[in-house]
């Protein structure tokens, strides 16, 4: 049997500790398949693993790297992203913030030829670069608690005078 990643982590967020035993029988597994798995999402910075056992990185979402924060709840992300682009128009100038939802809406974008995207967020920043969105960065600092969002000042963006 496959353990989905995204159903471990959420098990072992819950009990903030949990032992490699536990999990077995949470999972109906072997402890050595649970302990392959910790492996990995150790390597992912999902986890960090003990002696005997393993931990959430922290329960604090926002103080969760973004790859974590993008696999955790992604499918539900996904829907509110698709809600979400009902409500996008061909031309209008839309803002996203850095957290992992907007990076799930900014992936369906590029169906609108004609949209302008602001974002703090540089991983969104990025794929929409990538799908040939017309997207700016609104500037700022990288945040040093979230490598992944820019804060601070807003930088003086020609898009933005129309």
């Amino acid at each position: 049997m496959k353990i989905k990643t995204e159903t471990l982590t959420d098990a072992i967020r819950r009990a903030g500790f949990i032992k490699v035993e536990e999990l077995a029988k949470q999972f109906a597994v072997s402890p050595s398949s649970i302990r392959r798995k910790l492996t990995e999402l150790e390597k992912d910075g999902l986890v960090v693993r003990t002696h005997g056992g393993v931990k959430s990185i922290n329960d604090d979402e926002s103080g969760m790297s973004f790859f974590t924060r993008k696999h955790t709840n992604a499918l539900e992300k996904r829907l509110i992203a698709i809600k979400a682009l009902k409500l996008v128009r061909d031309g209008d100038m839309i803002f996203l913030d850095s957290s992992s939802t907007s990076y799930f809406l900014a992936e369906y974008l590029s169906e609108f030829p004609n949209v302008t995207v602001v974002t703090n967020g540089v991983d969104t920043l990025a794929a929409l670069a990538a799908k040939g969105v017309n997207v700016y960065s609104s500037g700022g600092k990288v945040y040093s608690e979230n490598s992944a969002a820019l804060t601070g000042e807003w930088l003086h963006l020609r898009c933005c005078q129309r």
